[in-house]
């Protein structure tokens, strides 16, 4: 349980910068957090939790991903707009 207690310290830059409610995302990093776990290899030699947060991450971003479009093109489409997107701010 002491990893849960860490859901709100990886939820991510972007979280404090959208409308999404916040118990969500916290559920969508319980989600990445449960699935980190089921996939994690003690065996590789790395920690839980450097395996844990860049899942956890990637959970948050496709939460953000498929909430904040309007209209619902396929991930395919959308992973290469983000950068172009940060270079147009």
């Amino acid at each position: 349980m002491k990893n849960a207690t860490r859901i709100h310290d990886v939820r991510g830059h972007d979280a404090a910068h959208t409308s999404e409610p916040f118990d969500d995302l916290v559920q969508v990093a319980r989600i990445g957090l449960i699935n980190a776990a089921r996939r994690w290899d003690p065996d590789r030699g790395s920690a839980f939790t450097t395996f844990a947060v860049p899942t956890i991450l990637g959970e948050l971003r496709r939460q953000f991903r498929d909430r904040t479009w309007t209209i619902r093109p396929p991930r395919d489409l959308q992973d290469p707009y983000r950068p172009v997107a940060r270079a147009l701010v």
